[in-house]
């Protein structure tokens, strides 16, 4: 997420970097004469346009992700204490961005079961601790998410 931003600054860091190696080659074009320093000061701007042409397309980009109407992100997690740390993380790093998550689907839910024999029973207990572990996260990811629809 802070790729558009860190391209932005290296870019624009190389621009002022160019406008400083402009002195330098009318520098050259005196001691290597004009032509070979003429290629050399073509070759370099043509390189700058580029990296400029470049900096426009990341800052659409930005620009597109923050968007509502073009871009939104759905969380895929699962109901875990590690899982859903990472994806509070995330939605906060999301929100703090301005880019919008519209919702939060969790996987592997295990439902309550019930059984009959003794390894049945261990079974459904196993389900049942699972059960509650898992509706513990999902409660902890529901607080953090709450304006999420």
């Amino acid at each position: 997420l802070a790729l558009p931003q860190f391209l932005d600054g290296l870019l624009g860091k190389l621009l002022k970097l160019r406008m400083k190696l402009a002195g330098l080659t009318n520098t050259l074009k005196m001691f290597l004469g004009d032509q070979g320093a003429q290629e050399r000061a073509q070759t370099l701007d043509d390189a700058m346009d580029r990296v400029e042409n470049f900096r426009r397309k990341i800052g659409r980009l930005e620009t597109s992700l923050k968007s509502k109407d073009l871009t939104s992100f759905l969380i895929v997690t699962v109901p875990t204490k590690l899982a859903v740390e990472e994806s509070k993380r995330l939605l906060n790093e999301l929100q703090r961005e301005g880019i919008a998550v519209n919702h939060i689907v969790v996987n592997q839910c295990v439902e309550g079961s019930s059984g009959e024999s003794s390894s049945a029973e261990a079974l459904a207990n196993y389900y049942s601790r699972r059960v509650a572990g898992q509706q513990k996260w999902i409660g902890k990811l529901q607080q953090a998410a709450a304006d999420v629809s």
